[in-house]
């Protein structure tokens, strides 16, 4: 048994002896092999062990939209439609129709917890009193909100811009549409908290 260089595989027996012979194989003992293999084997944890590191420090929070559409969207709906149907803003919180004023603990209840429930709790409440512009204006060709920040948003130094373009968004809307100062301020706002509630820290 031998180690085929050429292709990576192990052959055996008389044709591989042949092969060899006539200059098509180059012949490695096997214990290289698997010299070869736990060196790749260690150089691979280490670099695990880097990324896992890495990823470990940078401890991104879940994204929120990503995490109503796996655990609450299959009842509840989009988010933004759910939380201007059944609930309201009041003196700051969230109140649901039903549930006397206990909408936190709804949502304990609803398998959120810590930071995650946290951040679902302040998306809706920024929904509640958020008109569904983006929903009338823009969805038919852009997706939903979430979907287009992830594919066409990055930032810079703070600052949204498209990630094809590298176009401050706040200088994009005015063009694209023919928006409005206020209308413009409407739609970076709306895009930066989706922005913020999918790229949580």
């Amino acid at each position: 048994m031998a180690w085929n260089s050429a292709t990576g595989r192990v052959m055996r027996g008389q044709w591989l002896l042949d092969r060899a012979a006539a200059g098509y194989v180059t012949l490695q003992p096997m214990r290289n092999v698997k010299h070869n293999r736990s060196a790749a084997l260690a150089i691979a944890t280490v670099c695990l062990l880097l990324l896992n590191a890495a990823a470990g420090a940078r401890a991104d929070g879940v994204d929120l939209h990503w995490l109503w559409d796996n655990k609450c969207e299959e009842c509840h709906g989009h988010s933004g439609d759910f939380a201007r149907r059944n609930l309201e803003a009041v003196d700051g919180a969230l109140v649901g129709h039903h549930d006397a004023g206990q909408f936190k603990l709804f949502l304990t209840n609803h398998y959120l917890k810590g930071q995650d429930l946290d951040g679902i709790y302040d998306m809706l409440l920024a929904q509640v009193g958020t008109p569904p512009r983006y929903t009338e204006e823009c969805r038919g060709c852009h997706d939903q909100a979430s979907a287009f920040v992830r594919e066409s948003i990055i930032t810079r130094g703070g600052i949204l811009v498209g990630r094809k373009s590298n176009t401050p968004i706040e200088e994009f809307l005015p063009r694209h549409r023919r928006l409005s100062t206020q209308d413009t301020g409407f739609f970076t706002n709306l895009l930066g908290r989706v922005y913020r509630e999918i790229h949580r820290p």
